[in-house]
């Protein structure tokens, strides 16, 4: 069996103890359940400072995939466990777990001894590090960043060694943080709002307003079952598709043209608020950016939120576009959104930066608001587990 000691994101440790415990099982549950569909004999050892995994051999690396996807992870590593008597038997095992990376690069020793051993961690680390320096294979020793870091801890009769190490997403425990409907178009900045709200704990639901017909639809599912599966697959969500196509066609005949921008995304937040509390969502979630288009000014955005009574969360709202891409490419998302045309339902000539409200409440008004109720009924809720059978 392999063992791997996992260390919970510091952020969480940092709560009463009532709260710290909450979050730490529910990491516990979390990985327990995805481990379980890793191998049946996959278990998860809760402790108040860590969580320790143990797999068979055989899947070691799906159980490395899971613990550096999973939010709520700070970092982990593979322990090896063996018997010592002296300092000689300790420098034996470093040699033989450690000899084969150390070869040619840089390395540092760090200890840490439980009390009642009859020497100080300095020593163990100085005694170890010249016996490896000793055999020829290192190319130096560095205490400030080595590029192989050798980590033992010590107890009376047995040595701990962290052989390999890796790094987790950090954030909270998806679960803690109650639920989201996050609207989605298969670009690069929902993926990596979507992507935000999972790492901070947060049960994120898909919402997609359909306005490219079958293919875009297809395509933004794909997307948003990669995100759900690699990073939020502990807990099951929904996938809700709305027909925008009239309440597109009823926006490029009534409103005005400065006003389209802003008026399509009040339908949005509007749609999505009743959808959202059917799921029992106390927020909702966008990819928006300050300044990335007209409708996205200060003056926009306020009267964008005024549509609904939900909290909006914004992950980007002051992120540039490059960060954000960079984002996409590093979870994963960015290929799907280089694949994914540019819908643009509305596009004005001379769209307003700063919205009116009386001037909008007056389009508002002569707006058929029978199209968008009629959008909201027919939306479709599809469990993300199925869209899995269509990839």
């Amino acid at each position: 069996m392999q063992e791997f000691e996992v260390k919970y994101y510091p952020e969480m440790l940092l709560k009463s103890r009532s709260v710290r415990r909450y979050c730490c099982q529910r990491l516990g549950w979390n990985l327990e359940k995805l481990l379980k569909a890793v191998h049946p004999d996959c278990r998860v050892q809760r402790e108040w400072a860590r969580l320790w995994v143990t797999c068979p051999e055989v899947v070691k690396e799906a159980v490395w995939e899971v613990l550096s996807t999973t939010p709520g992870v700070d970092q982990f590593s593979r322990i090896e466990r063996r018997p010592w008597n002296d300092l000689d038997e300790l420098a034996g095992h470093a040699l033989e777990l450690y000899g084969e990376a150390l070869e040619g690069r840089s390395f540092g020793v760090r200890v840490k001894r439980e009390k009642g051993l009859p020497f100080r961690s300095g020593e163990v680390e100085r005694f170890l590090g010249a016996k490896l320096l000793e055999t020829g294979l290192p190319s130096k020793v560095d205490l400030t960043r080595p590029e192989v870091p050798v980590r033992i801890r010590l107890t009376a009769g047995e040595a701990w060694f962290h052989v390999d190490h890796g790094k987790g997403l950090g954030g909270f425990a998806l679960g803690t943080q109650g639920a989201c409907l996050s609207l989605v178009s298969g670009g690069y900045d929902s993926s990596v709002a979507s992507f935000s709200t999972i790492r901070r704990g947060l049960v994120t639901h898909f919402l997609f307003f359909n306005l490219g017909g079958a293919a875009h639809e297809r395509a933004v599912r794909r997307h948003a079952h990669y995100l759900w599966r690699r990073y939020g697959a502990s807990h099951p969500v929904q996938f809700v598709s709305v027909p925008f196509e009239e309440v597109v066609g009823a926006i490029l005949e009534k409103v005005s043209d400065g006003y389209m921008g802003v008026f399509i995304k009040r339908c949005f937040l509007k749609a999505a608020t009743p959808i959202a509390r059917r799921l029992k969502c106390p927020a909702l979630v966008t990819g928006e950016a300050v300044a990335q288009v007209a409708s996205q000014t200060l003056v926009n955005l306020q009267a964008i939120d005024t549509a609904t009574d939900l909290l909006v969360i914004r992950p980007l709202v002051t992120m540039d576009k490059r960060v954000v891409i960079q984002q996409a490419d590093a979870i994963g998302t960015r290929a799907f959104a280089d694949r994914m045309p540019e819908y643009c339902a509305v596009i004005s000539k001379s769209p307003t930066i700063a919205a009116d409200p009386e001037k909008l409440a007056a389009e508002e008004a002569d707006f058929p608001w029978e199209v968008l109720e009629r959008a909201v009924e027919q939306a479709t809720y599809t469990p993300i587990t199925e869209l899995g059978e269509e990839s």
